[in-house]
C-alpha cells in the first residue's frame, strides 16, 4: 500500500481486470463485483439514486469510441460515494475506484475492448424482469447496450 496523505492509500500495483459483475436485490441496491486476475474481488454497493448500467455503458462507449481518454461517474451509497475513474494510456485503460468511507483507491487495468467487452457482458447478464422490479427510477439501458453490442461485434 503506498501513502498518498493521511487521506488516501493506493494499492502497490494496478491489478488486471477480468470481470465486472453486476447483482441486484430487492431494496434497489446493487453490488458491482470487479475481479481481478490474481481473485481479488472488489465489490462496491450502489444505491438506486445511481444510474449503474447507463454510467457503465456510457464510460466504455466512450473510451472505445475514443471520444474521450477519460471517463468517470459516481456509485451512490447514501451518504457515502464510490468515485470510478477511467483513463486511457497509450496502451492500456486504467480504472481508479476511490471510496469516500475507506479512503482507499483501487487500480485495475485492461485495455479499451476488453472493458468494453466486460461490461457488455457484466450488464447483459442482468435479468431484465428483476431490474425492472428493483430499479424502477431508471429504465434498464437497452439502447445502449445494443450500441455497445454492437460496437464489440457480439
Amino acid at each position: 500500500m503506498t501513502e498518498i496523505d493521511s487521506h488516501l492509500r493506493f494499492e502497490d500495483a494496478p491489478r488486471e481486470l477480468e470481470a465486472i459483475a453486476f447483482a441486484l436485490d430487492s431494496s434497489g441496491w446493487t453490488d458491482c463485483s470487479l475481479t481481478a486476475s490474481d481473485g481479488f474481488t472488489l465489490t462496491v454497493r450502489a444505491s438506486y439514486v445511481s444510474d449503474v448500467l447507463a454510467d457503465f455503458l456510457d464510460a466504455a462507449w466512450t473510451l472505445a469510441t475514443e471520444s474521450s481518454r477519460a471517463a468517470s461517474f459516481v456509485l451512490h451509497r447514501e451518504p457515502d460515494a464510490t468515485i470510478v475513474g477511467c483513463l486511457a494510456t497509450e496502451n492500456h485503460i486504467l480504472l481508479l475506484i476511490t471510496s469516500s468511507d475507506d479512503r482507499r483507491a483501487y487500480r485495475f487495468t485492461s485495455t479499451s475492448e476488453r472493458l468494453a467487452r466486460l461490461i457488455y457482458d457484466g450488464v447483459a447478464a442482468v435479468d431484465r424482469g428483476a431490474y425492472l422490479d428493483t430499479w424502477s427510477t431508471h429504465p434498464f439501458p437497452e439502447e445502449r447496450l445494443s450500441n455497445l453490442g454492437e460496437l464489440l461485434g457480439a
